[in-house]
């Protein structure tokens, strides 16, 4: 036990001392402004601007909280402060003035090294989520998990008796969906009796993403549902209770992973039969069917999941990073590291493949910790690596069961698992095999690419591009990718959307439920299918819809499908490829609630993409009515990626009852027209008033307020040239013309990615990433591969 206390002591210091070195990195980087020798764009700054920047650029209480931030070209820079600065007196600083403070503030306040230390690649611990990935796939790796290789139901198997294990299957075939109600009859009059019966599906579920699942079953009839653990039930009904029909029980599952699940069900003496299984998502708000895109009738092994609660990571730079060392982290990987030894020894003969108490445990435990071992720090071990966290623990006293245990805490608490960068190997294969399975998966390297990078490969780009492709059409990879474009677009936010009931009749929890279903299988399509051309996530004119939504938004369902049947027969297609598809890897194409959703084509003047889709438009406003201002703020951050100041004061929007004559626009620009409010909102106002034509809830519309509604603008751009715009069309035609939206989606994409800043890896990649991207066709699965290429191989290639 002292050699083990003292290696997990020797493995704290480590990370301790990795905190003082981050806090001494941090203090050297400080320091002063250095002196500079007054020019005529440092007096303007002094007379003008340090009553609200401060003079070293710290900004000031009440004025502008922020130190200027952020890349900007001296055009753009010169331009922006020639229009709005200082606030409500722009004239004071015109013309070549302007340019001279945009020198000034981009020598020595977005450039200069003593300011703050330019952009580096952190020393970075796992984030939450690579931790909870790379753990499950450790054991994947030893037990040999496979996936299914088809989807579209379960295996489902019919007796004649509720003891379904004494006799075969009179009846087996695949079912799509869970849910039946046989009433009084059977489930089928020529081979199952109405009496007393049982049915048993298996096979495996898959999660979509990350979070915690509540699986509900609706039956009067017993039942076990088992998911992800076949010897402990989720739920556990099997004595029937007619009276209370609905069991419901929460698991967490990983996102991108199929899960085992059993479910055995069984009717007797009760006088009716029925049963309905569904779940509800990750922060869903109401209770769906599983899309048979989801199920398989094939077995997967079991997924570990750990259960231990990690503190949030750091997210202040706008991605998690795992930057963040604290007393809650540390307690957090020990208590992990025990959760996993457990539950190891909960199944130390499948997992060890021997009796805990035989002769060959010591040496079956032995091996399984080194294989445990150097899956987890991804590489073969080396002599010294198998004294420290094998040998110290398996040569002295205890049973092997102690001594595995305290060999596994041994090797998660180790900052080689926990700082997948710490030393880097001596062959940089294996470091480029480590970053493009983190930056795709979240997770170790699979076999191939440790066999290649084991072998000497991944040497070169073509071999860095050939492993990256491979992973890119993993559901593991796709799942992170969906993940991404939740956060850019805020999706989740949406979930606590509400409208007025009187004003927005049908509304609901569901119909918001289906509007994010909608708006994924919106973004899965235009990024997995076809070109992957992300200007079409602006400009094309469809949403995706099932029966609810076409309701809601009034689409002539029997002419859309009698102009579907046409567009069939004439491509001799007798079903539509949306209704064929639905393996969930590559987005199902199935509604959570069982019906079908396929691409509507909208009015293209009215409709344009992600900027008018129903989910973001809802979310961008109020309870009653729309809300240009959010929605401007969010083009403005979301798309073109500026920043904007926060308001001087919190003002509450003035509501329709302010003035009954006034259109929505009308007030804005009414509570705006302040000088000290147009600094900023002369930017934001008309994005949002560009997409006036669509109400509070998405639905296209004519008038506001009995009045015209006004979609004509115009917008400068940051440099100073002016659009003239007029509805979501022109904005989306402006956006995909301008190179900044293009730029901030490839700087966005690559900290989800990488989760280090792209400056970290030159002045130039990330305007070399946009050209190329710009170039090739705007191709979102090139871009990804593209910036795996360049991050991957970027430290090996500088040393």
């Amino acid at each position: 036990m002292h050699q083990t206390t003292s290696s997990l002591q020797t493995n704290r210091q480590i990370c301790q001392s990795l905190v003082v070195t981050v806090w001494i990195a941090i203090l050297v980087a400080g320091g002063e402004l250095a002196a500079q020798s007054p020019d005529r764009g440092q007096e303007i700054f002094v007379q003008h601007c340090v009553q609200c920047h401060g003079a070293r650029n710290e900004g000031v209480a009440g004025q502008f909280d922020h130190p200027i931030a952020g890349p900007a070209t001296r055009e753009e820079l010169g331009s922006f402060i020639e229009q709005t600065m200082p606030v409500g007196n722009p004239e004071l600083v015109a013309g070549e003035d302007a340019g001279r403070v945009a020198d000034f503030i981009l020598r020595n306040f977005l450039a200069g090294p003593e300011q703050a230390a330019p952009p580096r690649i952190e020393l970075s611990h796992l984030t939450v989520t690579q931790y909870e990935n790379s753990l499950a796939d450790i054991f994947a790796g030893l037990v040999g998990t496979t996936r299914p290789e088809t989807a579209g139901g379960l295996s489902a198997e019919y007796r004649n008796s509720r003891e379904f294990w004494k006799s075969d299957p009179l009846l087996a075939r695949t079912d799509s969906r869970i849910r039946f109600d046989f009433g009084e009859a059977s489930p089928d009059a020529e081979k199952i009796q109405a009496e007393e019966f049982s049915i048993v599906w298996s096979g495996s579920i898959f999660a979509p993403e990350t979070g915690t699942y509540e699986f509900v079953v609706d039956t009067p009839n017993g039942f076990k549902l088992h998911v992800n653990n076949d010897d402990v039930p989720l739920i556990d009904g099997w004595v029937s209770t007619p009276e209370a029909p609905r069991h419901s029980a929460t698991i967490k599952l990983l996102g991108g992973r199929w899960y085992r699940i059993y479910l055995p069900y069984h009717k007797f003496k009760d006088p009716v039969a029925a049963i309905q299984l569904g779940w509800r998502l990750p922060g869903a708000r109401t209770v769906s069917e599983i899309p048979p895109g989801y199920l398989s009738g094939q077995w997967v092994q079991r997924v570990f999941v750990v259960e231990t609660h990690f503190p949030p990571d750091d997210s202040s730079t706008g991605y998690p990073r795992g930057t963040l060392v604290s007393r809650e982290w540390d307690e957090a990987t020990s208590a992990a590291a025990i959760e996993t030894a457990d539950f190891v020894l909960e199944g130390f003969e499948k997992l060890v493949g021997t009796p805990p108490g035989s002769e060959t445990a010591g040496a079956g435990a032995r091996e399984f910790c080194a294989k445990f071992a150097s899956a987890a720090f991804r590489k073969p071990l080396s002599d010294e690596e198998k004294q420290l966290y094998i040998s110290d623990f398996f040569d002295t006293a205890g049973s092997p069961a102690l001594q595995l245990k305290r060999s596994l805490m041994a090797i998660l608490k180790s900052p080689r698992f926990l700082y997948p960068e710490l030393v880097a190997p001596a062959n940089p294969g294996r470091l480029r095999a480590n970053r493009i399975s983190l930056f795709l998966t979240d997770s170790i390297p699979d076999n191939p690419q440790l066999q290649s990078a084991w072998s000497g490969g991944l040497q070169t780009r073509e071999q860095v591009l050939e492993h990256s492709r491979r992973l890119l059409d993993d559901p593991r990879s796709r799942a992170k990718i969906r993940q991404f474009f939740v956060e850019w677009l805020e999706m989740d936010a949406a979930a606590e959307v509400s409208k007025d009931p009187d004003r927005f009749a049908g509304f609901d929890d569901a119909l918001v439920g289906d509007l994010k279903t909608s708006l994924q299988l919106f973004v899965d399509h235009t990024v997995w299918e076809g070109q992957g051309d992300f200007r079409q996530l602006f400009l094309s004119s469809e949403i995706w819809m099932n029966a609810r939504m076409k309701k809601f938004y009034a689409i002539d369902t029997a002419a859309e499908a009698g102009e579907a049947e046409a567009a069939a027969a004439e491509s001799g297609e007798a079903k539509s490829a949306a209704a064929e598809s639905g393996v969930a890897g590559s987005g199902a194409d199935e509604t959570l609630s069982g019906d079908l959703f396929q691409p509507v084509s909208m009015d293209s003047a009215e409709r344009a993409g992600l900027l008018t889709h129903p989910l973001l438009l809802s979310k961008l406003a109020y309870f009653r009515s729309t809300s240009p201002i959010h929605r401007g703020v969010f083009v403005s951050r979301r798309l073109l990626g500026w920043q904007l100041k926060p308001p001087p004061v919190a003002v509450d929007p003035l509501g329709e009852d302010y003035d009954l004559a006034m259109t929505t626009r009308q007030r804005v620009e009414f509570q705006t027209r302040a000088d000290n409010c147009m600094s900023c909102h002369r930017v934001i106002n008309p994005l949002g008033f560009a997409l006036e034509r669509l109400d509070a809830v998405g639905r296209a519309r004519d008038s506001d307020n009995a009045h015209p509604v006004d979609t004509h603008v115009i917008h400068y751009a940051a440099n100073g040239q002016p659009h003239e715009l007029n509805g979501p069309r022109d904005l989306a035609e402006y956006l995909v013309g301008e190179r900044e939206t293009y730029r901030n989606f490839v700087e966005s994409i690559f900290q989800h990615l990488v989760k280090q800043p792209v400056a970290a890896y030159g002045d130039d990649l990330a305007d070399r990433l946009t050209g190329d991207f710009m170039k090739n066709g705007c191709n979102v699965r090139e871009l990804i591969l593209d910036i795996v290429a360049e991050a991957a191989v970027f430290e090996t290639k500088k040393e």
